[in-house]
């Protein structure tokens, strides 16, 4: 079985590193790999693709093979497939799974491999334990006993400990002997389980999700959930998870950043090395299983989606020395994408190398960016005020780079959007890709024109029914936040530090924006009735406006099959001038004025070619790229699902769109018409925001009028501008 083997660096933070990529089609891999400081990661690809997306692994140490399921989506149904291969990417094996639901394989520390089968029929489901060797084969079945199957039994994961079977059913945990019979169910207030872990002491923890993420001890001699202390204050992000304990680690756990030893007695956590200094990219990684040499990673390698490992284990040895370029931003703007990047630059680059800094806060960057301890490369999020650091002369004009570029040019990119980047004519942000925040209307309502003003609103408003919801439920504060995410530079200019909240849209803005509900009851407002119209209420009017983020060529057609039931238009939301929609960046990037700006343009334009751009996950910013990504939309693919839409300030997401077909050349048109109509970028300042609601409350409850009240906007945003910029 041919492979591909992708030589990884590590080191820890100040270590520096030779450099080593191979991908070679050799029957056997090319074992070579970089020697660092504290870690060596080899990632091994195999050269069969699994059928559809991977879902997750299971290791089994005895014969060093990894497991893992697989779905591909057909126009009628969908078929799973069980999968493995060897640590080092060989020996591939696949086979369809005919079960209704099968879990994946869990392995004890004897070698054997457990998984639960799942048949369903009319009088409902039964469920068998089979038992497997070290290569995954069957060995042997037995029922699970009909006692604990009961109506919140569905089995999501399984976690096979010494001497029992635990069974992951999102509220609940329930437990099996390995003859089959029922122990417990254990839960926890508003628990939903995510994954279940084993300790080095063989003690299971579950890992929950409710209101921050919680870890909990299985206590069998109580038989019920304790929950286990946590080495960070707050968990919120699905990039921190623990992984299962060997050898002295009770536990380990990763925030997506670091990786740790974890004591979830103490609390405490110890560093063991950086995914991005170890050579790993942890969007490339499944799951995590600790061996006695170190550490196996199952995953997907990206971008092809074959099955891929990594192995990651100490040594003593020094790499060489290579300049460090410091590439910061928030756990948002520093996603998997970037760290993936990042982690093929230090791969290939033999002067330069990236290191990571994650900011928890806006506070800490204000006081590093504006103290002179500037990053190389600043990632920027839609908080991050970047706007700010332009104005202090931090950031280079990359105009200067592209133009000098043998690879690049202006004429590659989407030209509204350099514009809506540009200050003063020079490039000091950009971005890799990009998303379209509009607002869609029924074409036969709004016309096919895009654009809208507040008076065309309450117009079209009074022809329908009473109870008809243009934005639904939205209230005052919230129109008035989209309408500062939409205008750009209309109500705020940022370079020219000056504001203007005293004109007659805005002071119409504020009595429209009256018009609306104070504030909204969840409970009340997503009762049952709410799910039970929320499929029609476009196609039925009885609301009017879906506020939306395109990210995909198929979107707007998507929304016009599913939700609204005819052809739609992107009026966007009700600004002054022009249309109301915005480009919205969640990763755009500058290079600093440091004396390494030409080894951070050596990795920024790594972002801007085709090799990256063809695959970025919404919009990306190069015409043929862009080109590419309509040719795919126009492609029949059965797994095509809709992208989050904003409804009430929730992510929602329509229901599937099997049976719709395929976006022809004139929904790919207008996709496009939309995209050249912004011109503005999605930006949000807390502190405006903030402002705007105070003074806009006061005339909401009747102290003071909306010209009064816009005074008192236009003279507050004006001195913190002045104050700050």
């Amino acid at each position: 079985m041919k492979k591909l083997t992708v030589k990884a660096v590590c080191l820890l933070a100040s270590a520096a590193m030779l450099t080593a990529c191979a991908q070679n089609g050799k029957t056997q891999p090319d074992t070579e790999a970089v020697k660092t400081l504290n870690y060596i990661s080899t990632q091994s690809i195999s050269d069969s693709k699994a059928m559809g997306e991977i879902q997750d692994f299971s290791y089994s140490p005895a014969s060093d093979r990894l497991f893992f399921r697989s779905y591909l989506m057909t126009d009628d149904s969908a078929e799973y497939y069980f999968n493995s291969m060897k640590s080092d990417g060989s020996d591939f094996r696949s086979r369809l799974i005919t079960d209704d639901r099968r879990s994946e394989i869990s392995f004890t520390a004897d070698g054997s491999g457990y998984y639960v089968s799942t048949m369903y029929n009319d009088d409902g489901q039964t469920c068998t334990l089979v038992k497997t060797d070290a290569e995954g084969n069957d060995v042997s079945s037995l029922p699970l006993s009909p006692e604990g199957i009961d109506n919140d039994f569905y089995v999501d994961g399984i976690c096979a400990a010494e001497d029992y079977l635990f069974v992951n059913c999102y509220n609940n945990i329930y437990v099996f002997g390995y003859d089959g019979s029922f122990i417990c169910k254990m839960s926890a207030e508003n628990m939903s389980a995510w994954k279940m872990v084993k300790g080095a002491s063989g003690t299971v923890y579950v890992w929950s999700y409710s209101n921050g993420f919680v870890l909990y001890k299985a206590d069998m001699t109580n038989k019920e959930l304790v929950k286990a202390a946590l080495p960070f204050d707050e968990v919120y992000s699905s990039d921190t998870y623990p992984v299962s304990g060997y050898g002295d680690s009770e536990l380990f756990i990763t925030d997506g950043t670091t990786f740790y030893s974890y004591d979830p007695e103490a609390g405490t956590k110890t560093e063991l090395f950086n995914w991005i200094d170890s050579g790993v990219s942890i969007m490339e990684v499944t799951k995590i299983f600790p061996t006695e040499d170190g550490f196996i990673c199952g995953g997907s390698a990206y971008p092809s989606g074959r099955p891929c490992a990594y192995k990651i284990s100490a040594t003593d040895e020094k790499p060489a020395q290579r300049k460090e370029l410091i590439l910061a931003g928030d756990e948002y703007s520093l996603d998997p994408y970037i760290k993936n990047q990042a982690v093929n630059f230090n791969r290939r680059d033999s002067e330069y190398r990236i290191t990571l800094k994650c900011y928890n806060d806006i506070q800490s960057l204000n006081m590093d960016m504006l103290s002179g301890k500037t990053p190389d490369i600043l990632m920027i999020g839609n908080e991050t005020p970047a706007d700010t650091y332009v104005t202090k002369g931090i950031f280079t004009d990359m105009y200067e780079f592209i133009d000098s570029d043998s690879e690049l040019s202006r004429e590659d990119f989407l030209p509204n959007l350099l514009k809506a980047s540009e200050t003063d004519g020079k490039l000091y942000t950009f971005s890799d890709r990009f998303k379209v925040f509009t607002v869609l209307g029924k074409t036969s309502i709004f016309g096919d024109k895009m654009g809208i003003t507040t008076e065309q609103l309450r117009n079209i408003a009074a022809q329908k029914p009473s109870g008809t919801e243009i934005f639904p439920g939205s209230c005052k504060n919230d129109i008035l936040d989209y309408a500062l995410y939409m205008s750009g530079s209309r109500l705020i200019d940022i370079k020219k530090g000056t504001c203007d909240f005293t004109s007659d849209y805005f002071i119409g803005l504020l009595e429209y924006a009256n018009e609306y509900m104070s504030s909204l009851d969840t409970d009340a407002y997503f009762d049952d009735s709410f799910w039970d119209r929320y499929a029609t209420m476009y196609a039925d009017e009885s609301s009017l406006l879906l506020i939306s983020h395109l990210n995909d060529y198929a979107d707007i057609y998507t929304f016009e099959h599913e939700n609204f039931g005819e052809p739609a238009t992107a009026v966007g939301f009700p600004v002054e001038s022009g249309i109301g929609s915005a480009f919205e960046i969640e990763t755009g990037f500058a290079i600093s004025s440091s004396v390494n700006k030409e080894g951070a343009w050596r990795f920024v334009r790594t972002l801007l070619l085709p090799d990256y751009q063809d695959y970025v996950d919404c919009f990306p910013v190069r015409n043929d790229s862009l080109q590419k990504k309509a040719e795919k939309a126009m492609t029949h693919d059965s797994s095509r699902v809709t992208n989050p839409i904003i409804i009430m300030g929730h992510m929602m997401l329509s229901s599937g769109t099997m049976g719709i077909g395929e976006p022809a050349q004139a929904d790919i048109d207008k996709v496009n018409a939309v995209i050249s109509s912004v011109q503005n970028i999605h930006k949000y300042n807390t502190t405006v925001s903030d402002i705007i609601s105070e003074e806009a409350s006061r005339y909401f409850n009747g102290n003071i009028s909306s010209k009064e009240a816009a005074e008192a906007i236009q003279n507050r945003v004006q001195l913190y501008l002045s104050e700050s910029y």
